[in-house]
């Protein structure tokens, strides 16, 4: 895995979901706090994205992950997003191409102990919050608050992502 490849990633998922929580602020508090579908409220699948984001991160880095209090909050979890986007990204932008391919041992939720080179943990956290993005923005379109494009080359054409 190419540092800049990884990079890339992490810069388009925090644009896209700077674009999510853009739409999401558009709503009323009861419409994202509401069950839509299956997949639940816009917040909780929100809050479930960031909360994954940072336990991630925190198993990348091999440190226990940060406890995550927002409450019912929306600022309180764009907050903590924007926050675990901030460490994401510093990380990922100092990250070695032989830090990439070292193997991190944790421990999953069940207990099991686990083993990955780092960046298939890192490419794992971004393609997990690819679907809940989904999942979200769907949601938020149907209320009449679409994201807009989530596409990666609209994000490179838009200047953000160009190597």
């Amino acid at each position: 895995m190419d540092t800049q490849l990884i990079q890339s990633i992490y810069a388009h998922a925090g644009w896209a979901n700077c674009k999510l929580f853009d739409a999401a602020a558009q709503l009323p508090a009861a419409q994202l706090t509401t069950a839509h579908n299956a997949a639940g409220s816009i917040f909780n699948i929100l809050l479930h994205l960031v909360d994954v984001q940072r336990v991630w991160l925190a198993r990348a880095q091999q440190l226990p992950p940060p406890d995550l209090a927002v409450g019912t909050s929306f600022a309180a979890l764009r907050e903590a997003w924007e926050s675990v986007e901030s460490q994401n990204r510093i990380y990922v932008d100092h990250l070695g191409a032989d830090e990439l391919t070292e193997i991190v041992r944790y421990t999953n939720s069940r207990g099991e102990p686990q083993a990955y080179p780092r960046w298939q943990i890192l490419l794992h956290q971004a393609l997990h919050a690819a679907q809940h993005r989904a999942e979200a923005a769907l949601l938020l379109t149907q209320l009449g608050s679409s994201t807009g494009w989530l596409d990666y080359l609209i994000f490179v054409d838009e200047g953000i992502g160009a190597s």
